[in-house]
């Protein structure tokens, strides 16, 4: 599963970001939180309902670890975690802010695994010590981690020791499981461990059994990505900008003085100071966020600077944007959790004038396909904001579809998921001039259903649209940057 983290082990800033059309008018009631400030700023505060692990995980060296806690009206907050004893550490974590007893119940009845209930101390220093002897072979705990850690307590001596067994006579073990990135796996410890681990290949699936099939049905595309080097200093012509940008304390907001003086520059200015300061805040912050040892701030450059970036046609900071697309999961949740979407539109407001660049990056290897999602999102509004760029990207689009049935088997820059979510975009443009090329990507077989739908109802979409013309959708409209500050302030 993935392996990188956010900033993990450390307290993070509230995920103040989740936009809550409730707040507003609502003046005598308290700002709502989202469910990632909730879970960072309450979760530890209640107390511990269940610990409970899988029956056979010393078997098996594979722990299946659940940990709920009661909420003062009855729900529970839940986290699951998957913990590889032998080599990985921390494969999987997720959680929920608010479960009923009776749904969190029929989860545990349905997930196939037989759990016990264990104390608290136990199941923290199975958690804790894994990702310890993890981080020796230089792997980091799964990307969920970094939200799902606050249903345990701080790792501190208040926790008395446990000892665990990890790896197998305490040499790192790694089981090569199909369908991974095993090699990138291998590199990093032999990178860190040298010859001191050893690996192990299980036997094949029995070919006849259907599962197996289903389980190769749909291979992802590994993400992987060198990135250039990043500017150590910031070089920008209005210093102010970056003092704002960068200062700590501005996750809450900007204030509308603040927000007028830096709209008030010239807006090629404006965009290539802002794509100096993103660059910067890359540089300064990626390398630490992938080793989970980066002190969590309270500023958020990224947020502050893509919402700016919405407001004005910036194409001088283009590629500032595609360079944040292209970083990992664990960075992406570190700086901009529930406001992804701010990508759509400041890449939206940078290539109106030409997309060709956002075409550039869907055919780069290595990237992550929600990420490549973000992308056709934006093309698609592009089409929406300026119709008379809608013939240039129905033509990036019909590229992308004509090569994917020869790509998508070697999942060359492109994997199941992205071609599920490339029929999703079809569907959005109206363009039904495409179906053809949709029914031979569909042909391949390894188009993801789960997100387009069955070549069926797609076709019945675009046959819907047909009828349609560019007039009957809305042109798009940019986050109001004042609104959205407003709420920021709201949710501290």
């Amino acid at each position: 599963m993935s392996k990188p983290v956010q900033s993990r082990f450390r307290q993070t800033k509230p995920s103040t970001f989740q936009m809550n059309k409730k707040l507003s008018g609502k003046r005598n009631r308290p700002a709502q939180i989202s469910p990632q400030q909730y879970m960072r700023e309450k979760a530890r505060t209640l107390p511990i309902d269940k610990c409970l692990i899988n029956t056979d995980w010393k078997e098996c060296r594979q722990a299946r670890i659940i940990v709920s806690r009661m909420r003062p009206g009855g729900n529970l907050v839940t986290a699951g975690f998957t913990v590889d004893t032998l080599c990985r550490g921390v494969t999987e974590a997720e959680c929920k802010t608010s479960i009923t007893p009776d749904d969190f119940a029929r989860h545990i009845a349905a997930s196939g695994f037989a759990y016990v209930e264990t104390s608290y101390n136990e199941i923290h220093n199975l958690i804790y010590g894994a990702i310890e002897f993890a981080r020796e072979a230089g792997l980091n705990p799964a990307a969920g981690f970094a939200l799902a850690r606050f249903a345990l307590e701080e790792d501190s001596d208040r926790i008395p020791f446990i000892e665990h067994e990890f790896g197998i006579n305490g040499r790192h073990t790694l089981i090569m499981h199909p369908h991974e990135n095993n090699d990138a796996i291998l590199k990093k410890l032999r990178y860190h461990l040298g010859d001191n681990f050893d690996s192990i290949t299980p036997p094949l699936p029995d070919e006849s059994d259907p599962t197996n099939d289903e389980s190769q049905r749909y291979p992802s595309e590994p993400y992987r990505y060198s990135p250039p080097p990043y500017p150590k200093r910031i070089n920008v012509t209005n210093r102010f900008i970056s003092d704002i940008l960068l200062r700590k304390g501005n996750y809450t907001g900007l204030s509308d003085r603040t927000i007028s003086r830096i709209l008030s520059v010239n807006p090629s200015e404006l965009a290539s100071d802002i794509a100096g300061i993103i660059l910067f805040e890359i540089g300064r912050t990626r390398t630490e966020i992938e080793q989970s040892i980066l002190d969590d701030t309270d500023e958020a450059t990224l947020i502050h600077s893509l919402l700016i970036l919405s407001q004005i046609e910036c194409p001088e900071a283009l590629d500032s944007i595609l360079e944040i697309m292209r970083q990992s999961n664990s960075f992406l949740e570190f700086h901009l959790a529930d406001s992804a979407f701010l990508l759509i539109h400041a890449l939206c407001a940078a290539a109106k004038s030409d997309p060709s660049p956002i075409e550039k990056f869907l055919y780069e290897p290595g990237r992550l396909s929600h990420q490549r999602d973000l992308a056709l999102k934006a093309l698609v509004m592009i089409s929406q904001a300026v119709p008379r760029r809608r013939r240039k990207i129905i033509g990036i689009f019909r590229r992308l579809t004509e090569s994917l049935p020869d790509r998508l088997p070697q999942t060359d820059g492109c994997d199941a998921d992205f071609a599920g979510y490339l029929i999703n975009s079809i569907i959005r443009l109206h363009a039904c001039e495409l179906l053809p090329q949709v029914k031979k990507l569909f042909a391949t077989g390894l188009v993801n259903r789960a997100i387009c739908g069955s070549p069926e109802s797609v076709a019945a979409k675009l046959d819907t649209t047909q009828k349609q013309t560019d007039k009957t959708a809305s042109k798009p409209t940019p986050p109001d940057i004042r609104d959205f500050n407003h709420k920021l302030k709201q949710l501290r």
